[in-house]
Protein backbone atom coordinates (compact mmCIF):
# COMPACT_ATOMS: atom_id res chain seq x y z
CA UNK A 1 0.00 0.00 0.00
CA UNK A 2 3.00 2.67 1.24
CA UNK A 3 4.89 1.71 -2.49
CA UNK A 4 1.62 2.32 -4.44
CA UNK A 5 1.34 5.98 -2.61
CA UNK A 6 4.61 6.82 -2.87
CA UNK A 7 4.25 5.54 -6.72
CA UNK A 8 0.67 7.58 -7.41
CA UNK A 9 2.76 10.43 -5.63
CA UNK A 10 6.24 10.31 -7.90
CA UNK A 11 3.49 9.88 -11.32
CA UNK A 12 1.86 13.13 -10.06
CA UNK A 13 4.90 15.05 -9.44
CA UNK A 14 6.76 14.29 -12.47
CA UNK A 15 3.15 15.23 -14.59
CA UNK A 16 3.33 18.42 -12.57
CA UNK A 17 7.04 18.76 -13.98
CA UNK A 18 6.82 18.32 -17.54
CA UNK A 19 3.65 20.61 -17.63
CA UNK A 20 5.81 23.30 -15.67
CA UNK A 21 8.62 22.31 -18.51
CA UNK A 22 5.96 22.71 -21.41
CA UNK A 23 4.89 25.77 -20.03
CA UNK A 24 7.87 27.41 -19.66
CA UNK A 25 8.59 26.26 -23.36
CA UNK A 26 5.42 27.83 -24.78
CA UNK A 27 6.18 31.36 -22.60
CA UNK A 28 8.87 33.76 -23.96
CA UNK A 29 9.17 37.09 -22.13
CA UNK A 30 9.34 40.45 -24.46
CA UNK A 31 9.92 44.03 -22.91
CA UNK A 32 9.54 42.31 -19.46
CA UNK A 33 6.01 40.70 -20.55
CA UNK A 34 5.10 37.37 -20.04
CA UNK A 35 4.31 35.96 -23.11
CA UNK A 36 2.74 32.81 -23.85
CA UNK A 37 -1.21 30.65 -24.12
CA UNK A 38 -3.67 32.49 -21.72
CA UNK A 39 -0.86 35.70 -20.84
CA UNK A 40 -2.47 38.56 -18.92
CA UNK A 41 -1.44 41.65 -21.12
CA UNK A 42 -4.04 43.61 -20.70
CA UNK A 43 -2.79 47.15 -21.50
CA UNK A 44 0.45 45.88 -22.20
CA UNK A 45 2.86 48.10 -24.35
CA UNK A 46 4.30 46.34 -26.97
CA UNK A 47 4.09 48.52 -29.70
CA UNK A 48 7.03 47.66 -32.29
CA UNK A 49 7.48 44.38 -30.50
CA UNK A 50 8.63 41.46 -32.79
CA UNK A 51 6.07 38.67 -31.92
CA UNK A 52 6.46 36.69 -34.82
CA UNK A 53 4.56 32.87 -34.47
CA UNK A 54 3.84 33.50 -30.82
CA UNK A 55 1.73 31.16 -29.00
CA UNK A 56 -1.10 33.63 -27.51
CA UNK A 57 -4.34 31.36 -27.59
CA UNK A 58 -6.60 32.45 -25.15
CA UNK A 59 -4.25 35.89 -24.11
CA UNK A 60 -5.94 38.79 -22.69
CA UNK A 61 -4.48 41.62 -25.11
CA UNK A 62 -7.58 43.90 -23.97
CA UNK A 63 -6.15 47.78 -24.23
CA UNK A 64 -3.29 46.48 -25.46
CA UNK A 65 -0.84 48.68 -27.47
CA UNK A 66 0.03 46.40 -30.55
CA UNK A 67 0.79 48.88 -33.09
CA UNK A 68 3.29 48.55 -35.90
CA UNK A 69 3.97 44.96 -34.00
CA UNK A 70 4.83 42.03 -36.17
CA UNK A 71 2.43 39.05 -35.46
CA UNK A 72 2.34 37.32 -38.55
CA UNK A 73 1.98 33.61 -38.10
CA UNK A 74 1.08 34.37 -34.40
CA UNK A 75 -1.89 32.33 -32.75
CA UNK A 76 -4.38 34.45 -31.14
CA UNK A 77 -6.86 32.04 -31.62
CA UNK A 78 -9.27 32.87 -28.35
CA UNK A 79 -7.54 36.19 -27.49
CA UNK A 80 -8.98 38.99 -25.84
CA UNK A 81 -8.56 42.03 -28.64
CA UNK A 82 -10.77 44.55 -27.17
CA UNK A 83 -9.70 47.87 -27.30
CA UNK A 84 -6.29 47.05 -28.53
CA UNK A 85 -4.08 49.62 -30.88
CA UNK A 86 -3.58 47.52 -33.92
CA UNK A 87 -3.19 50.22 -36.83
CA UNK A 88 0.08 49.32 -38.60
CA UNK A 89 0.35 45.51 -37.27
CA UNK A 90 1.76 43.39 -39.00
CA UNK A 91 -0.70 39.62 -38.85
CA UNK A 92 0.01 38.18 -42.02
CA UNK A 93 -1.04 34.55 -41.84
CA UNK A 94 -1.72 34.94 -37.83
CA UNK A 95 -4.43 32.51 -36.32
CA UNK A 96 -7.34 35.17 -35.46
CA UNK A 97 -10.03 32.13 -35.19
CA UNK A 98 -12.67 32.90 -32.52
CA UNK A 99 -10.79 35.93 -31.67
CA UNK A 100 -12.80 38.87 -29.33
CA UNK A 101 -12.24 41.96 -31.20
CA UNK A 102 -15.41 43.98 -29.88
CA UNK A 103 -16.30 47.04 -31.70
CA UNK A 104 -14.45 48.93 -29.29
CA UNK A 105 -11.43 48.17 -32.02
CA UNK A 106 -11.09 51.44 -33.63
CA UNK A 107 -7.57 51.07 -34.64
CA UNK A 108 -7.03 48.39 -37.08
CA UNK A 109 -6.53 50.23 -39.83
CA UNK A 110 -3.73 49.67 -42.33
CA UNK A 111 -2.77 46.61 -40.27
CA UNK A 112 -1.80 43.93 -42.66
CA UNK A 113 -4.09 40.57 -42.59
CA UNK A 114 -3.00 38.87 -45.57
CA UNK A 115 -3.70 35.52 -45.22
CA UNK A 116 -4.73 35.70 -41.68
CA UNK A 117 -7.48 33.53 -40.11
CA UNK A 118 -10.36 35.31 -39.09
CA UNK A 119 -13.31 32.82 -39.54
CA UNK A 120 -16.02 32.97 -37.04
CA UNK A 121 -14.74 35.86 -35.73
CA UNK A 122 -16.52 38.81 -34.46
CA UNK A 123 -15.55 42.24 -36.14
CA UNK A 124 -18.92 44.26 -35.61
CA UNK A 125 -17.73 47.97 -35.83
CA UNK A 126 -14.06 47.47 -36.28
CA UNK A 127 -12.37 50.41 -37.91
CA UNK A 128 -10.45 48.08 -41.32
CA UNK A 129 -9.99 51.51 -43.22
CA UNK A 130 -6.88 50.46 -45.63
CA UNK A 131 -6.35 47.15 -43.93
CA UNK A 132 -4.98 44.27 -46.31
CA UNK A 133 -6.62 41.70 -45.85
CA UNK A 134 -6.06 39.44 -49.15
CA UNK A 135 -6.51 35.98 -48.83
CA UNK A 136 -7.74 36.05 -45.36
CA UNK A 137 -10.22 33.35 -44.22
CA UNK A 138 -13.32 35.31 -43.22
CA UNK A 139 -15.49 32.69 -43.36
CA UNK A 140 -18.76 33.15 -40.89
CA UNK A 141 -17.21 36.43 -39.56
CA UNK A 142 -19.32 38.81 -38.23
CA UNK A 143 -18.36 41.94 -40.07
CA UNK A 144 -21.68 44.15 -39.68
CA UNK A 145 -21.01 47.64 -38.76
CA UNK A 146 -17.38 47.30 -39.51
CA UNK A 147 -15.74 49.93 -41.54
CA UNK A 148 -14.12 48.68 -44.78
CA UNK A 149 -13.20 51.73 -46.71
CA UNK A 150 -10.66 51.52 -49.31
CA UNK A 151 -10.10 47.44 -47.91
CA UNK A 152 -8.02 45.16 -49.82
CA UNK A 153 -10.26 41.70 -50.02
CA UNK A 154 -8.93 40.37 -52.94
CA UNK A 155 -8.97 36.19 -52.89
CA UNK A 156 -10.66 36.52 -49.01
CA UNK A 157 -12.96 33.89 -48.45
CA UNK A 158 -16.39 35.88 -47.43
CA UNK A 159 -18.44 32.65 -47.57
CA UNK A 160 -21.57 32.65 -44.74
CA UNK A 161 -19.76 35.95 -43.34
CA UNK A 162 -22.06 39.04 -42.36
CA UNK A 163 -21.89 41.90 -44.44
CA UNK A 164 -25.48 43.49 -43.52
CA UNK A 165 -25.86 46.80 -44.08
CA UNK A 166 -22.56 48.21 -44.69
CA UNK A 167 -21.08 51.28 -46.46
CA UNK A 168 -18.13 50.75 -48.82
CA UNK A 169 -16.18 53.27 -50.69
CA UNK A 170 -13.20 51.96 -52.85
CA UNK A 171 -13.34 48.39 -51.97
CA UNK A 172 -11.10 45.69 -53.74
CA UNK A 173 -12.76 42.37 -53.50
CA UNK A 174 -11.11 40.59 -56.82
CA UNK A 175 -11.23 36.47 -56.63
CA UNK A 176 -13.19 36.90 -53.39
CA UNK A 177 -15.29 33.95 -52.62
CA UNK A 178 -18.66 35.27 -51.46
CA UNK A 179 -20.91 32.24 -51.33
CA UNK A 180 -23.06 32.66 -48.68
CA UNK A 181 -21.98 36.19 -47.48
CA UNK A 182 -25.16 38.20 -46.33
CA UNK A 183 -25.22 41.47 -48.19
CA UNK A 184 -28.84 42.20 -47.66
CA UNK A 185 -28.68 46.29 -47.76
CA UNK A 186 -25.32 46.41 -47.80
CA UNK A 187 -24.97 49.82 -49.61
CA UNK A 188 -21.61 50.48 -51.68
CA UNK A 189 -20.53 53.07 -53.97
CA UNK A 190 -19.75 53.47 -57.54
CA UNK A 191 -17.00 55.44 -59.49
CA UNK A 192 -16.79 59.23 -59.42
CA UNK A 193 -15.02 62.17 -58.27
CA UNK A 194 -11.59 60.12 -59.34
CA UNK A 195 -12.87 57.11 -56.76
CA UNK A 196 -12.69 53.68 -58.13
CA UNK A 197 -15.33 52.69 -56.19
CA UNK A 198 -16.14 49.11 -55.04
CA UNK A 199 -14.79 46.25 -57.42
CA UNK A 200 -16.74 43.06 -57.02
CA UNK A 201 -15.29 39.33 -57.91
CA UNK A 202 -15.91 38.89 -61.96
CA UNK A 203 -19.76 37.93 -62.43
CA UNK A 204 -20.94 39.08 -59.02
CA UNK A 205 -24.19 41.00 -58.92
CA UNK A 206 -24.46 43.38 -56.45
CA UNK A 207 -27.90 44.09 -56.59
CA UNK A 208 -29.13 40.72 -57.03
CA UNK A 209 -27.44 40.40 -53.38
CA UNK A 210 -29.79 42.66 -52.18
CA UNK A 211 -27.51 45.73 -51.94
CA UNK A 212 -27.85 49.25 -52.78
CA UNK A 213 -25.49 51.48 -55.31
CA UNK A 214 -24.43 54.70 -54.15
CA UNK A 215 -23.53 57.04 -56.84
CA UNK A 216 -25.00 59.66 -59.32
CA UNK A 217 -28.22 59.13 -60.83
CA UNK A 218 -28.63 55.55 -58.80
CA UNK A 219 -32.25 54.40 -58.96
CA UNK A 220 -33.10 53.65 -55.02
CA UNK A 221 -36.39 54.18 -55.17
CA UNK A 222 -38.49 52.74 -52.37
CA UNK A 223 -35.04 51.45 -50.16
CA UNK A 224 -35.00 51.14 -46.84
CA UNK A 225 -31.87 53.13 -45.70
CA UNK A 226 -33.56 54.67 -42.66
CA UNK A 227 -30.76 55.61 -39.29
CA UNK A 228 -27.95 54.81 -42.50
CA UNK A 229 -24.73 56.98 -42.27
CA UNK A 230 -24.70 58.44 -45.55
CA UNK A 231 -22.30 61.08 -44.57
CA UNK A 232 -20.52 62.69 -48.02
CA UNK A 233 -22.20 60.48 -50.46
CA UNK A 234 -22.34 61.92 -53.49
CA UNK A 235 -26.11 60.70 -54.44
CA UNK A 236 -26.27 63.63 -57.10
CA UNK A 237 -29.79 63.11 -59.58
CA UNK A 238 -30.22 60.15 -57.45
CA UNK A 239 -33.59 58.21 -57.57
CA UNK A 240 -34.74 57.64 -54.11
CA UNK A 241 -38.97 58.40 -54.50
CA UNK A 242 -40.81 56.91 -51.71
CA UNK A 243 -37.22 55.49 -49.74
CA UNK A 244 -37.28 55.65 -45.59
CA UNK A 245 -34.27 57.69 -44.91
CA UNK A 246 -35.79 58.70 -41.40
CA UNK A 247 -32.96 59.51 -39.03
CA UNK A 248 -30.40 59.31 -41.90
CA UNK A 249 -26.56 60.93 -41.54
CA UNK A 250 -27.05 63.02 -44.83
CA UNK A 251 -24.76 65.75 -43.33
CA UNK A 252 -22.50 66.57 -46.09
CA UNK A 253 -24.15 64.41 -48.40
CA UNK A 254 -24.82 66.23 -52.02
CA UNK A 255 -28.43 65.51 -53.04
CA UNK A 256 -28.42 67.56 -55.69
CA UNK A 257 -31.25 67.41 -58.38
CA UNK A 258 -32.26 64.62 -55.99
CA UNK A 259 -35.80 62.82 -56.31
CA UNK A 260 -36.81 62.82 -53.21
CA UNK A 261 -40.51 62.31 -54.04
CA UNK A 262 -43.08 60.98 -51.13
CA UNK A 263 -39.33 60.10 -49.10
CA UNK A 264 -39.03 59.94 -45.54
CA UNK A 265 -36.51 62.07 -44.46
CA UNK A 266 -38.13 62.73 -40.54
CA UNK A 267 -35.22 63.22 -38.38
CA UNK A 268 -32.61 63.35 -40.88
CA UNK A 269 -29.31 65.41 -40.33
CA UNK A 270 -29.06 67.60 -43.68
CA UNK A 271 -26.38 69.60 -42.00
CA UNK A 272 -24.13 70.53 -45.13
CA UNK A 273 -25.92 69.04 -47.43
CA UNK A 274 -26.75 70.41 -50.58
CA UNK A 275 -30.67 69.17 -51.73
CA UNK A 276 -30.76 72.31 -54.31
CA UNK A 277 -33.09 71.62 -57.46
CA UNK A 278 -34.02 68.48 -55.76
CA UNK A 279 -37.96 67.19 -55.86
CA UNK A 280 -39.08 67.29 -52.60
CA UNK A 281 -42.91 67.06 -53.21
CA UNK A 282 -44.93 65.09 -50.78
CA UNK A 283 -41.18 64.71 -48.74
CA UNK A 284 -41.70 64.13 -45.05
CA UNK A 285 -39.02 66.54 -43.51
CA UNK A 286 -40.68 66.63 -40.30
CA UNK A 287 -37.08 67.10 -37.07
CA UNK A 288 -34.89 67.63 -40.35
CA UNK A 289 -32.27 69.21 -39.24
CA UNK A 290 -30.27 71.93 -41.24
CA UNK A 291 -27.94 74.29 -40.76
CA UNK A 292 -25.98 77.50 -42.29
CA UNK A 293 -24.52 75.56 -44.97
CA UNK A 294 -27.06 73.98 -45.59
CA UNK A 295 -27.89 74.36 -49.60
CA UNK A 296 -32.10 74.87 -50.18
CA UNK A 297 -33.90 74.62 -53.54
CA UNK A 298 -34.70 78.10 -54.83
CA UNK A 299 -37.65 79.55 -53.26
CA UNK A 300 -37.99 76.41 -50.75
CA UNK A 301 -39.30 77.81 -47.16
CA UNK A 302 -38.22 75.49 -45.00
CA UNK A 303 -40.90 74.22 -43.27
CA UNK A 304 -42.14 74.86 -39.79
CA UNK A 305 -41.29 71.44 -38.26
CA UNK A 306 -37.58 71.80 -39.58
CA UNK A 307 -34.84 72.90 -37.54
CA UNK A 308 -32.06 75.25 -38.86
CA UNK A 309 -29.23 74.33 -35.62
CA UNK A 310 -26.45 76.99 -35.95
CA UNK A 311 -24.94 79.81 -33.81
CA UNK A 312 -27.58 82.98 -33.09
CA UNK A 313 -30.36 82.17 -34.52
CA UNK A 314 -33.97 82.55 -33.85
CA UNK A 315 -35.65 79.70 -32.71
CA UNK A 316 -37.78 81.18 -30.24
CA UNK A 317 -41.32 79.33 -29.67
CA UNK A 318 -39.84 76.33 -31.81
CA UNK A 319 -40.64 73.31 -30.49
CA UNK A 320 -37.47 70.98 -30.35
CA UNK A 321 -39.39 68.68 -28.40
CA UNK A 322 -37.62 65.42 -28.80
CA UNK A 323 -35.26 66.37 -31.25
CA UNK A 324 -31.19 65.24 -31.66
CA UNK A 325 -29.12 67.64 -31.08
CA UNK A 326 -25.76 65.70 -30.07
CA UNK A 327 -23.29 68.13 -30.58
CA UNK A 328 -25.15 70.94 -32.15
CA UNK A 329 -23.98 74.34 -31.80
CA UNK A 330 -26.48 76.69 -30.22
CA UNK A 331 -24.47 79.47 -29.06
CA UNK A 332 -26.01 82.78 -28.81
CA UNK A 333 -29.62 81.02 -30.24
CA UNK A 334 -32.57 82.90 -29.35
CA UNK A 335 -34.37 79.54 -27.84
CA UNK A 336 -36.87 81.48 -25.42
CA UNK A 337 -40.25 79.84 -25.23
CA UNK A 338 -38.82 76.61 -27.22
CA UNK A 339 -40.43 73.08 -25.88
CA UNK A 340 -37.02 71.72 -25.66
CA UNK A 341 -38.44 68.62 -23.42
CA UNK A 342 -37.01 65.74 -24.51
CA UNK A 343 -34.50 66.87 -26.85
CA UNK A 344 -30.95 64.85 -26.66
CA UNK A 345 -27.53 66.90 -25.57
CA UNK A 346 -24.38 65.35 -25.09
CA UNK A 347 -20.90 66.78 -24.08
CA UNK A 348 -20.49 68.46 -27.38
CA UNK A 349 -23.57 70.44 -27.59
CA UNK A 350 -23.10 74.11 -27.03
CA UNK A 351 -25.59 76.35 -25.42
CA UNK A 352 -26.59 80.31 -25.33
CA UNK A 353 -25.67 81.66 -21.92
CA UNK A 354 -27.65 81.02 -19.53
CA UNK A 355 -29.89 77.89 -20.33
CA UNK A 356 -29.67 74.84 -18.21
CA UNK A 357 -30.86 71.80 -20.62
CA UNK A 358 -31.65 69.47 -17.36
CA UNK A 359 -33.94 72.42 -16.31
CA UNK A 360 -36.07 72.79 -19.58
CA UNK A 361 -35.83 68.95 -19.10
CA UNK A 362 -33.75 68.07 -22.00
CA UNK A 363 -31.78 64.73 -21.69
CA UNK A 364 -28.51 63.87 -21.40
CA UNK A 365 -26.68 61.39 -23.57
CA UNK A 366 -23.78 60.48 -21.36
CA UNK A 367 -22.12 57.69 -19.47
CA UNK A 368 -23.41 56.89 -16.20
CA UNK A 369 -26.55 59.06 -16.50
CA UNK A 370 -30.29 58.26 -15.16
CA UNK A 371 -32.61 57.32 -18.02
CA UNK A 372 -34.89 54.88 -16.17
CA UNK A 373 -38.03 55.08 -17.96
CA UNK A 374 -37.24 57.44 -20.72
CA UNK A 375 -38.78 57.31 -24.28
CA UNK A 376 -36.49 56.99 -27.17
CA UNK A 377 -38.24 55.09 -29.23
CA UNK A 378 -36.89 55.17 -32.91
CA UNK A 379 -34.06 57.64 -31.64
CA UNK A 380 -30.79 57.80 -33.58
CA UNK A 381 -27.90 57.28 -30.91
CA UNK A 382 -24.77 56.01 -33.63
CA UNK A 383 -21.91 55.63 -31.30
CA UNK A 384 -23.26 56.88 -27.91
CA UNK A 385 -21.83 56.55 -24.52
CA UNK A 386 -23.99 54.78 -22.78
CA UNK A 387 -21.96 52.67 -20.37
CA UNK A 388 -23.37 52.23 -17.24
CA UNK A 389 -26.69 54.11 -17.76
CA UNK A 390 -29.84 53.30 -16.37
CA UNK A 391 -31.94 52.56 -18.63
CA UNK A 392 -34.57 50.34 -17.13
CA UNK A 393 -37.97 50.93 -18.28
CA UNK A 394 -36.81 52.48 -20.91
CA UNK A 395 -38.66 52.74 -24.43
CA UNK A 396 -35.76 52.20 -27.06
CA UNK A 397 -38.03 50.51 -29.76
CA UNK A 398 -36.78 51.30 -33.06
CA UNK A 399 -33.85 52.83 -31.80
CA UNK A 400 -30.42 52.71 -33.79
CA UNK A 401 -27.83 51.61 -31.42
CA UNK A 402 -25.38 50.36 -33.77
CA UNK A 403 -21.73 51.03 -32.23
CA UNK A 404 -23.40 52.13 -28.69
CA UNK A 405 -21.44 51.15 -26.08
CA UNK A 406 -23.39 49.91 -23.64
CA UNK A 407 -20.97 48.50 -21.09
CA UNK A 408 -22.26 47.69 -17.81
CA UNK A 409 -25.81 49.36 -18.93
CA UNK A 410 -29.42 48.21 -17.01
CA UNK A 411 -31.61 47.32 -19.35
CA UNK A 412 -34.34 45.60 -17.37
CA UNK A 413 -37.74 46.06 -18.18
CA UNK A 414 -36.20 47.87 -21.48
CA UNK A 415 -38.35 47.60 -24.52
CA UNK A 416 -35.54 46.98 -27.48
CA UNK A 417 -38.00 45.31 -30.02
CA UNK A 418 -36.78 46.17 -33.76
CA UNK A 419 -33.85 48.30 -32.32
CA UNK A 420 -30.42 48.12 -34.46
CA UNK A 421 -27.84 46.63 -32.02
CA UNK A 422 -25.07 46.01 -34.44
CA UNK A 423 -21.69 46.58 -33.74
CA UNK A 424 -23.15 47.78 -29.57
CA UNK A 425 -21.00 46.79 -26.64
CA UNK A 426 -23.33 44.80 -24.51
CA UNK A 427 -20.64 43.59 -22.08
CA UNK A 428 -21.91 42.87 -18.56
CA UNK A 429 -25.44 44.70 -19.57
CA UNK A 430 -28.06 43.26 -17.11
CA UNK A 431 -31.74 42.53 -18.06
CA UNK A 432 -34.60 40.30 -16.57
CA UNK A 433 -37.57 38.52 -18.17
CA UNK A 434 -39.13 41.58 -18.88
CA UNK A 435 -36.98 43.07 -21.44
CA UNK A 436 -37.51 43.22 -24.66
CA UNK A 437 -34.91 42.26 -27.42
CA UNK A 438 -34.90 42.60 -31.36
CA UNK A 439 -36.35 39.08 -33.25
CA UNK A 440 -33.20 36.64 -33.38
CA UNK A 441 -31.56 38.68 -30.42
CA UNK A 442 -30.25 36.18 -27.98
CA UNK A 443 -28.97 37.76 -24.55
CA UNK A 444 -27.50 34.26 -23.72
CA UNK A 445 -25.22 33.63 -26.81
CA UNK A 446 -24.68 37.44 -25.78
CA UNK A 447 -23.26 36.99 -22.59
CA UNK A 448 -25.81 39.61 -20.98
CA UNK A 449 -26.23 39.22 -17.03
CA UNK A 450 -29.70 37.71 -16.24
CA UNK A 451 -31.27 40.03 -13.39
CA UNK A 452 -33.55 37.86 -11.04
CA UNK A 453 -34.97 38.89 -7.57
CA UNK A 454 -32.62 41.97 -7.13
CA UNK A 455 -30.40 40.06 -7.63
CA UNK A 456 -27.80 38.68 -10.84
CA UNK A 457 -29.08 34.79 -10.68
CA UNK A 458 -26.73 33.88 -13.64
CA UNK A 459 -23.41 34.89 -15.27
CA UNK A 460 -23.14 33.18 -18.96
CA UNK A 461 -19.64 33.27 -20.77
CA UNK A 462 -18.60 31.75 -24.19
CA UNK A 463 -15.44 29.64 -23.34
CA UNK A 464 -13.56 29.40 -26.28
CA UNK A 465 -12.99 25.73 -25.58
CA UNK A 466 -16.25 25.02 -23.85
CA UNK A 467 -18.62 26.89 -25.66
CA UNK A 468 -21.40 28.38 -23.90
CA UNK A 469 -21.46 28.32 -20.40
CA UNK A 470 -23.87 28.99 -17.31
CA UNK A 471 -22.11 30.50 -13.78
CA UNK A 472 -24.71 30.40 -11.09
CA UNK A 473 -24.11 32.92 -8.29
Amino acid sequence: MFLRKVSYCTLVLVALALALLMLFHLTTFVYGQVIGPGADLRGANLRDANLTDADLRGADLREADLRRSILSGADLSGANLSGARLSDANLTNANLRGANLGFDLPWFSSASLSGADLSHTNLQGVNLKRARLERANLSSANLSGAILSETNLEGANLSEANLRRREYAEITMFDANLTGANLTKAVYTGKADGREGTRFPNGFDPQAAGMFLLAPDADLSGANLSGTNLSGTYLTGAILSGADLSEANLSDTNLHDANLQEANLSGADLAKADISEANLSGTNLARVVYDGLTILPDGFNPLNDMFLVAPGVNLSGADLSGANLLGANLIDADLRGAGLSGALYDGATLFPDGLDPMVVGMLLIASGTDLSGVDLRDTDLTGANLSQTDLSGAGLRGANLAEVNLTKANLVGADLGGANLEGADLSEVMYDEATTFPDGFDPVAESLLFFLDNMVSAIYIRSPQFGLCRLDQ
